[in-house]
């Protein structure tokens, strides 16, 4: 898995430099730093959310349990954006902007506003899709879907 991640790297590091690089190319450039997964000195701005509180910055918060990234909203730390693997299908992973009001106390169900479906190449990208049409609407979100990009950690 390190040599496959730091192969992927590398291929970003070279679609960077050539111009043609994406937001996943440049969170790949933290992992070319030294950062074990490429994904705590970045950031993600949500916007065009029709669920208006999920706009804004999100920055690295810790790893879940299946060690993958989850960042949390600047201005309400209640609501993450996360990265999580289909427990049928280890191989698949997909992204989530939900508010979860009382993570640590676990009384009340997360409120998913928005989530991609479960695809392969999520499992190895670093960056969340950035096009609103990879995003859902989940029951206690709003359309439209958000676009989300790559931001600056300040």
């Amino acid at each position: 898995v390190d040599e496959a991640k730091q192969t992927f790297a590398e291929l970003s590091k070279a679609r960077v430099a050539s111009g043609s690089g994406t937001a996943d190319d440049a969170a790949a450039q933290d992992f070319l730093a030294g950062d074990a997964l490429g994904v705590t000195s970045v950031a993600y701005l949500v916007s065009g959310a029709g669920t208006k509180e999920a706009n804004g910055k999100y920055t690295y918060e810790h790893d879940n349990e299946d060690g993958m990234p989850v960042y949390t909203h600047e201005a309400d730390p209640e609501i993450a954006l996360y990265k999580v693997l289909d427990k049928a299908w280890p191989d698949d992973a997909r992204w989530v902007i939900e508010r979860c009001v009382d993570a640590s106390l676990h009384t009340a169900l997360p409120r998913k506003l928005y989530y991609t479906h479960y695809r392969e190449e999520f499992t190895t990208e670093l960056a969340p899709p950035s096009d609103p049409d990879s995003w859902i609407c989940a029951l206690d979100g709003d359309l439209p879907a958000p676009s989300v990009s790559l931001s600056t950690v300040a």
